[in-house]
């Protein structure tokens, strides 16, 4: 957010190429093949020194580092793949904030949550064309560029638009990309495409859609939909974030979610497509380590919660869906008060460790990261031994990116992060790729999120590892290609030591089963471990793909191996064949000794087994004993494979609390009412598990079950009593409002529970649309009108309750009162209301009531409160009295302007520009004319008040105060922001406002990110026009160590880092890497670029009045 305050240059190099006039290379820009949005911008030419560049990188010291590709000949690069011929293919968006949209910046937010399908979106479009017409949506195309070393000198020599045309309205993000045998895969909402060169002029001239329906919704900018890894099964996985998908697949089913997150599966041709994993947020790539397992890294959601590992497993939910967000950043959705509150951080849904979480979410493998972006596995070439078995995931923050390595540890059946370190960083990495030469590369999006024609690919080499002869034959062998091979030198090349060499041969064996034989060879106890696994995979390929029997029985062989890699492998093959008639080998597995191999062949006994083998899986259960949750999800992916809920529901009254948890995952995982039955199990942690499935999967055949489960009110936490009460208000009918009386009335019960009751009473008849217990648009259907008995009854309960309540319990009932036929006589709500000892709110509430009565005197009464002690008791007056007596309001703002606070001038100012008084156009232009001589805090009030009571004459006044505001100076216009803030707007500007999003960046205290300053002490090192500065005009001044700078030496040398401090003397920079600190005296200094902030100006995002506020809570913080 702030530049004093702001996050750390986002991209180095970009402050020296602003300043630079260095000549880049020349590259050509072919023509594209396809006719892209009707803009076509000139590529922005590249100004900085490749050495300049490269001194802001760090990167391993055995490496080296060279500038592969630039802007123009790249430009906002996402995702890369390689060609066999070692042609790198970038997919690249140009629609960024100008076609792809992001909710926190446009008015549709109420629609967009109500949206299910593409086409809905588009009308959504169209009906907030007033706004932005469909032509804007239509402007700018993604594209997809390829980009070749020609010469061999390890920079590329030729670029051009592979395709382009990407740009219909409902076009996102070009996010994804991989080549594979000729054709590449690319993801770019709502399509998965799949584009080929037919002939060989490297432009795509067929296209085909794969399948459409992915983002449903806008959501959030940079949820979009990412590819590609091709599995070991020889089919291809992807992911997409929250923007939600609605698909009709090829084969006629159809895959729904509205608010998640999820990774599917397909084969090569589209066909096949599955959902295996949902409840994520934002995950990007996907990659496969070398023993099959499955990761991503999921985003955290701006709440100080952690990014996630996510270790892929069949059926599993992790947690996340979009009406969490809603809760932080769009709050006017929810309807609700404070006491509502997002479950994925009341339960910390995200964290391994929460007691709270649902056991029906699966808990992550680890964090690592903020930003997660690429990924990539390391193929087993190229890099030195400290890189073995690594993940390399890049961190795209705007903050000192880096790609960071971390390494992947068995925990049981799952996983957990080991180790974890920056591979490379000094950029802010989108994608990072092996090449067939053994290369890393990585690309660079420079500068920050949105669009802005820059990019870098850099090329990290280890010249002893590539040297080496099994490296270097890499780029030959997928020159070459796999299909031609002869079968006897595939299978060789299963025995190589790159991971890719390996999964392409075996991939091209297994597609012919004759070659049946050399697979099994492979998976000798003699071969290499990863050798043995290929060739289960391959055997696996012909049992699933091309029905092999013999391939099925040498696999269930295998499922006894002595390693359990082997076996684990062995049986999740097997169980994806549809080879019935081996199950016996996978149920074998079942007691296997590894946790991991016991989990696989659960949920491969759901796919193979029958009704019979559900005691089975209950007996894993049993064992268990829910001490490792990853087995007890491959326990109810079983039994959900299976799909018999009547027999999993027999075992409802086990004695084993392990086997009644069991059967409650599959329940709700059924959606099947009788879940109900364990809302009364003796195990408190099985009933609270029922509450929440039933409520946060709306299985509405148990809804009226939670709605009676009031013996579990405050047995629990807070978040399982608001599902219980949302219960009665989802189920309705008169019982479950006479149950809402009831727990109002409990003195037993929590004031927070017994405030709720009453707070649903009053929304029982017609409820806003947002859930308030999980943030989702889900409408209450066939809401009607309470019974006159029950009406009756409520009436009955209010009265001991206004009588004897205090606090919120007494707001809620005052608010009902009037709803209920309860008169209050007037005598008491004239002493709740001017009582200066009571509560705020309780004051607050009574002039709510009286309001609306207007008794005699009420009018004198109010004029008496505007002099309240208490200065939101003042305001709430003042409000009123214009409302209800224009003439006494005015007469009130005449005496505040001349000595009120400044606070209630600011008030009495804004009312004036509503106010329905002959006389207020003319006190509004008298303050106008005479602005200058106003105190400071009061002159934006004045201003924005002209403006909306409007008028020839306030008009003209207002548009001569503009004219008069030197136009040349980025502050001007602000200084009405500098005085006159609310501190406490502010602070909730800072922490909840999710346009201006600062907390992602800073901290106050403990509270927020670390990408920038901590803000503690702010107001007390720097005075409030700073402070105001750095917010509009980020770049003015920069925070020392937060800002990067490359200071270019006499002689040629280039000192890159972030800067520390300078004088007259000298300037000393840190090297990001190694923290080291270098002083450069001006005498020898050639040039030092301007630094240049990242953050985008907050005067385009908030308000005036934001700003003030923002202003004014920073200034607090001495």
């Amino acid at each position: 957010m702030l530049s004093i305050l702001t996050c750390r240059s986002k991209l180095p190099w970009l402050i020296i190429s602003l300043a630079s006039s260095l000549s880049a290379f020349a590259v050509t820009d072919e023509p594209p093949p396809k006719t892209e949005g009707t803009a076509n911008p000139e590529a922005i030419p590249a100004e900085t020194s490749e050495e300049a560049i490269l001194s802001t990188i760090q990167y391993p010291q055995e490496m080296e580092a060279k500038l592969f590709a630039r802007e123009p000949n790249v430009q906002d690069p996402t995702a890369i793949t390689f060609d066999g011929q070692n042609r790198l293919y970038i997919a690249e968006t140009h629609r960024f904030e100008r076609g792809v949209e992001d909710n926190r910046r446009n008015p549709w937010v109420a629609d967009d949550y109500q949206l299910t399908t593409t086409a809905g979106r588009l009308e959504m479009y169209k009906k907030y064309a007033d706004k932005k017409p469909l032509s804007y949506f239509t402007e700018y195309s993604e594209k997809i560029r390829v980009v070749e070393d020609r010469d061999g000198d390890g920079k590329a020599d030729h670029s051009q638009i592979f395709a382009d045309g990407f740009n219909d309205p409902l076009d996102g993000t070009a996010a994804g990309v991989m080549e594979l045998d000729g054709k590449i895969y690319f993801a770019c909402i709502p399509h998965v495409w799949l584009l080929e060169d037919t002939d060989g002029d490297l432009a795509a001239d067929n296209r085909e859609s794969l399948q459409e329906g992915y983002g449903i919704s806008v959501s959030l900018s940079g949820h979009d939909l990412n590819g590609f890894v091709l599995g070991p099964d020889n089919r291809i996985y992807f992911t997409i974030g929250d923007r939600g998908y609605n698909l009709k697949t090829k084969d006629g089913r159809h895959l729904y979610s509205q608010y998640e997150g999820a990774v599917f599966r397909m084969e090569r041709d589209g066909s096949g497509l599955e959902v295996i994993h949902t409840g994520l947020r934002n995950p990007k790539e996907v990659a496969f380590d070398r023993y099959g397992n499955l990761f991503s890294v999921d985003n955290e959601a701006d709440m100080q919660d952690m990014a996630r590992v996510v270790d892929v497993v069949e059926g599993a939910h992790s947690g996340w869906q979009r009406g969490h967000q809603a809760f932080q950043k769009f709050t006017n959705l929810i309807y609700g008060t404070s006491r509502h509150d997002t479950n994925w951080m009341r339960e910390r849904h995200w964290d391994p460790d929460s007691e709270l979480r649902p056991r029906a979410i699966l808990a992550p493998a680890g964090w690592v990261a903020k930003g997660p972006s690429g990924l990539a596995y390391n193929p087993g070439t190229g890099l030195a031994e400290k890189w073995d078995n690594h993940f390399f995931v890049c961190d795209f923050v705007g903050a000192n990116s880096a790609v960071i390595g971390f390494r992947m540890e068995p925990n049981g059946a799952g996983f957990k992060v080991e180790k974890k370190e920056n591979f490379v960083s000094g950029m802010l990495c989108t994608d990072i790729e092996f090449g067939y030469d053994s290369k890393a590369y990585v690309t660079d999006y420079v500068g920050s999120w949105p669009t802005h024609g820059f990019g870098n690919v850099f090329t990290f080499e280890d010249p002893k590892e590539t040297a080496k002869p099994e490296t270097k034959e890499v780029r030959g062998i997928f020159a070459k290609g796999f299909n031609k091979l002869p079968a006897q030198e595939l299978a060789g090349l299963l025995r190589h030591p790159d991971m890719r060499v390996r999964l392409r041969a075996q991939v091209a064996l297994s597609d012919d089963v004759q070659n049946r034989d050399l697979l099994l060879a492979a998976t000798a106890s003699t071969e290499p471990l990863t050798t043995r696994l290929h060739g289960v995979w391959g055997l696996g390929n012909l049992a699933r793909l091309k029905k092999d029997t013999q391939s099925a029985e040498q696999l269930a062989a295998l499922c006894s191996d002595d390693d359990s890699k082997v076996r684990g492998q062995a049986v999740k093959a097997l169980g994806d064949s549809g080879h019935r008639e081996d199950l016996d080998a996978i149920l074998g597995c079942l007691a296997d000794s590894d946790l991991r191999t016991r989990m696989l062949a659960a949920i491969a006994t759901g796919k193979l087994g029958t009704r019979s083998q559900i005691p089975i899986l209950m007996a894993v259960a049993k064992d268990n004993d829910d001490r490792d949750e990853y087995l007890r999800h491959g326990v109810v992916q079983g039994l959900i494979g299976i799909g018999d809920a009547d027999l999993v529901h027999a075992f409802a009254n086990s004695e084993s609390p392990a086997i009644r948890r069991a059967v409650v995952l599959a329940l709700r995982r059924f959606g099947d009412g009788r879940i109900g039955h364990f809302l009364k199990d003796t195990d408190l942690s099985i009933a609270v598990e029922t509450v929440q499935a039933i409520n946060d999967n709306y299985i509405e055949g148990a809804r009226q079950d939670l709605a009676a489960a009031t013996h579990l009110l405050g047995k629990s936490t807070w978040a399982v009593d608001l599902r219980i009460l949302n219960a009665m208000i989802r189920a309705g009918g008169d019982d479950n409002a006479r149950r809402l009386i009831e727990v109002a009335s409990n003195k037993s019960l929590s004031e927070n529970a017994r405030t709720e009751a009453l707070w649903l009473l009053g929304r029982f008849e017609k409820s806003p649309p947002t859930d308030p217990t999980t943030g989702m648009y889900r409408p209450i259907k066939g809401q009607q009108p309470l019974g006159k008995e029950v009406r009756g009854e409520i009436h009955d309960a209010l009265l001991p309750l206004l009588a004897n309540s205090t606090g919120n319990l007494l707001v809620e009932a005052l608010g009902l009162a009037g709803k209920f036929g309860v008169e209050i006589p007037t005598k008491t709500l004239m002493g709740q209301l001017t009582g200066a000892k009571n509560p705020l709110q309780v004051r607050l509430a009574a002039l709510g009531k009286l309001e609306k009565e207007k008794p005699s005197g009420f009018t004198e009464t109010l004029v008496g409160l505007t002099a309240d002690s208490d200065p939101k008791m003042r305001a709430a007056a003042l409000q009123a009295l214009g409302r209800i007596s224009p003439e006494e309001a005015f007469g009130v703002i005449g005496n505040i302007l001349a000595s009120g606070e400044p606070s209630d001038q600011q008030l009495a100012i804004a009312l004036l520009g509503t106010l329905a008084h002959p006389q207020a156009p003319a006190t509004l232009l008298n303050l106008m004319q005479d602005l200058k001589n106003q105190p400071p805090a009061i002159h934006l009030d004045i201003i924005e008040a002209a403006t909306k009571h409007g008028g020839p004459e306030l008009d003209m006044a207002v548009a001569d105060h503009e004219a008069g505001i030197d136009k040349g100076d980025p502050l001007a216009a602000f200084q009405v922001a500098l005085e006159g803030g609310n501190p406490e707007n502010g602070r909730s500007i800072f922490f909840n406002n999710g346009s201006a999003n600062c907390r992602q960046c800073h901290k106050v205290g403990e509270r927020g990110g670390d990408a920038g300053p901590n803000m503690a002490g702010i107001g007390g090192r720097h005075e409030s026009a700073y402070i105001l500065e750095s917010i509009v005009n980020p770049s003015a001044k920069l925070a020392a160590g937060y800002s990067a700078i490359a200071v270019t030496m006499k002689g040629g040398k280039i000192v890159a880092g972030l800067l520390v401090s300078e004088n007259e003397d000298e300037v000393v920079v840190r090297n990001m890497e190694t923290n080291e600190e270098t002083v450069c005296k001006r005498t020898d200094i050639v040039s030092i670029p301007p630094a240049i902030s990242t953050m985008p100006p907050m005067g385009l995002i908030l308000k005036k009045t934001e700003i003030r506020d923002l202003v004014a809570f920073l200034s607090s913080l001495k």
